[in-house]
């Protein structure tokens, strides 16, 4: 995530854009908030890790799991990259996991 403001103005963005509540917890020095619908579960982690400045990413991370593989699909990839486009999040890229051993993991961009 490209976004250049607090940790807890991202969790609020997110929450909004996917219509969700997300809890912010402390994990092993990073903050990550939690939450999510009947379809997925996500989580975003904080750049920011408490136990050491090395430890440390330049952006954030932001982890959606589908709980249905019928969800896997270029439609819910859609969804996913018009909420974080109305929500006002910033984002660069996003690594699309694989759908079967034969694929390969896909790189998508957000919407010039």
């Amino acid at each position: 995530m490209a976004e250049n403001s607090t940790f807890e103005a991202l969790v609020t963005k997110l929450s909004d854009a996917f219509r969700v509540a997300l809890l912010i917890e402390e994990k092993k020095g990073r903050r990550i908030a939690q939450g999510g619908t009947n379809e997925f579960s996500l989580a975003a982690v904080d750049r920011t890790d408490d136990l050491g400045d090395f430890l440390s990413d330049d952006d954030y991370v932001l982890d959606i799991k589908l709980k249905s593989e019928d969800l896997f699909n270029v439609d819910f990839e859609r969804r996913v990259g018009k909420a974080l486009e109305l929500g006002g999040v910033k984002w660069r890229y996003g690594i699309w996991s694989r759908a079967s051993r034969d694929e390969e993991y896909r790189r998508i961009q957000p919407a010039q």
